[in-house]
């Protein structure tokens, strides 16, 4: 019986074994409110070697880093050289730079989400989006403030950030004169297009749009 149980419990280490070993950064009294779930999400780990580790994350929006819990002790995922993605429900983040990148349908646009702190005045007409729900995607979230309740008069909203890959650059799709120039276009060409079109570039449909015509141009020469 003994000996029965030393196994699983060294079957248990050997399994957690590889999360652990990231989990280098203990975070300290964790503000809850940045995090982009509800609620910790049971997430898949795929990392570089081949191998799944599965383990219950969020998405600290402070810095772009995942947290996880280890011991009813927040932990902050590290060791981001070896991971390859993370499935979280429908959503799919990758390690780039040392933060983490949701994938989109388009292979080389990504999102970050950031946040800021808004004053609850009762003006609802700012874009900034709900706190995520485990089986929400990204590209259907509304555009609104976050929904939770606080003590505080301050809430926060979640901001994304759209980004394109060009040459292993991520450059902000916001900026339009570092768009244009990545993709080697005239950046009053893409500056009128935005405004003709009435693009707004926090819109993941109106990024799409303005990305399929700078690569137009771009190809065209």
């Amino acid at each position: 019986m003994k000996t029965q149980l030393s196994s699983k419990l060294f079957l248990l280490l050997l399994t957690l074994g590889p999360l652990f070993s990231f989990a280098q950064n203990r975070v300290q009294d964790l503000d809850l409110r940045p995090l982009l779930f509800k609620n910790f999400v049971k997430a898949d780990i795929l990392k570089k070697d081949g191998s799944d580790i599965q383990a219950s994350v969020d998405y600290n929006t402070n810095n772009q880093s995942i947290i996880f819990l280890k011991d009813d002790v927040y932990m902050e995922l590290t060791g981001l050289e070896e991971i390859q993605e993370i499935k979280i429900d429908k959503s799919i983040f990758i390690p780039i730079n040392g933060k983490f990148y949701e994938k989109t349908d388009m292979n080389n646009l990504f999102i970050s989400y950031l946040n800021k702190v808004v004053v609850n005045d009762g003006v609802t007409s700012k874009s900034g989006t709900e706190v995520k729900n485990a089986t929400e995607s990204s590209n259907n979230v509304s555009n609104v403030y976050v929904s939770r309740n606080y003590q505080s008069a301050n809430n926060l909203a979640f901001v994304k950030k759209f980004w394109v890959m060009k040459e292993n650059q991520m450059i902000e799709v916001n900026n339009i004169n570092k768009v244009a120039r990545a993709f080697n276009v005239n950046k009053n060409k893409v500056s009128e297009f935005v405004k003709k079109e009435k693009l707004d570039l926090s819109n993941y449909d109106d990024v799409i749009i303005l990305l399929n015509y700078v690569t137009k141009i771009a190809e065209a020469g």
